[in-house]
């Protein structure tokens, strides 16, 4: 899941980069453009992949410190 979460954010720099292009070269006048949702929701969901990844981590080393501890030096 982690791995996935991280490709996910790589690809929507790429998306963002070529949409920065995209809008460089188009006639539009206006400077402030907005990225379109899918955009902010394909990095969410990258970000809360990762972010899920880690906490299982995290909860995982914390929750079975004993039990390993136990299961490398025989308790």
């Amino acid at each position: 899941m982690g791995v996935t979460g991280v490709a996910m954010i790589l690809y929507n720099i790429w998306i963002v980069r070529a949409w920065q292009l995209d809008m460089d070269g188009s006639c539009s006048d206006d400077p402030k453009f907005s990225l379109p949702w899918f955009i902010h929701a394909f990095l969410g969901i990258g970000i809360a992949l990762c972010a899920i990844t880690c906490l299982g981590h995290i909860a995982g080393h914390t929750a079975n410190h004993h039990c390993l501890s136990c299961v490398s030096f025989s308790c």
